[in-house]
């Protein structure tokens, strides 16, 4: 196993499920400090359990109140600073264009952009962020095609991705790499059972045949290319964005309707 992370100290906000979750676990057993945040209170189980491996401070928070978010962390890093930065959190709101108010947009953007900018800021002022440290953060392919999330969901990770680039060129002259994780579509953990059900098997086939390494990704696909990223391995990429998504953006649009075309029906069990 890569022990170029050990000692490391990492912060990943959005740590109690998902590839937050995993990537916890992984980075736990790579023996990097860490230091967890999360809104759901099962954050606290999970951190007594990765202290059996190292060492790992949780906090359980709304990351929308980044001042008291970044006034906790200042607490929290009293005896040195970072030397990476995960941000995985997202807005979940899901709702058609007609349904976008004022209220919903500005949650939405608070949460997948102002949070970290403003606690990026405060850790940067308070001298919180090391020199050669990695900030990691996760995006998505609907920054650049339209889906089926939310307005705000697609402005939003474009808006990200776009910081990501400023950061890259204020922060690099102090050796600070700051570069996007891109994901195409994956099935977190949690809901694994369900998507690989019976009942889902239609849905599943079609969603798996469009991708061209034939599956969707999960939570080890994500982990992977962070670790990476955050490790020295990456030392000269900066500013860069990395796409995981199985290939599914590669594509011409007109081949899948042409695959589509040419494939023999699926019942909803699955069987031609």
């Amino acid at each position: 196993m890569d022990k170029g992370l050990k000692g490391k100290r990492i912060l990943v906000l959005g740590a109690a499920n998902g590839i937050g979750r995993s990537l916890a676990l992984d980075l736990a057993r790579r023996k990097a400090d860490l230091f967890l945040l999360d809104i759901d209170k099962k954050l606290t189980v999970f951190c007594q359990r990765l202290n059996r491996y190292t060492r790992c401070q949780g906090y359980v928070c709304d990351l929308a109140d980044h001042a008291q978010v970044a006034d906790r962390l200042v607490f929290l890093l009293a005896k040195g600073g970072l030397d990476g930065i995960v941000y995985v959190v997202r807005g979940r709101q899901k709702y058609p264009y007609s349904d976008l108010d004022e209220k919903k947009w500005k949650k939405d953007l608070g949460l997948t952009v102002e949070a970290i900018l403003y606690i990026i800021q405060r850790l940067w002022k308070e001298k919180k962020i090391n020199s050669y440290a990695s900030i990691v953060l996760l995006s998505s392919v609907l920054s650049q095609y339209a889906g089926a999330e939310s307005i705000s969901y697609h402005m939003s990770k474009s808006a990200l991705e776009s910081m990501c680039r400023y950061l890259t060129v204020e922060m690099g002259i102090h050796h600070i790499r700051t570069n996007i994780l891109q994901l195409g579509h994956f099935v977190k953990d949690e809901f694994k059972e369900r998507f690989y059900s019976k009942e889902n098997t239609a849905y599943r086939f079609w969603l798996e045949r469009v991708q061209p390494l034939r599956r969707v990704g999960h939570n080890v696909d994500a982990v992977g290319p962070i670790t990476f990223l955050l490790s020295d391995q990456s030392a000269f990429m900066t500013g860069q964005t990395m796409c995981v998504d199985g290939g599914l953006t590669i594509q011409e649009p007109s081949k899948l309707v042409r695959d589509f075309l040419l494939e023999p029906r699926v019942k909803l069990d699955g069987k031609k």
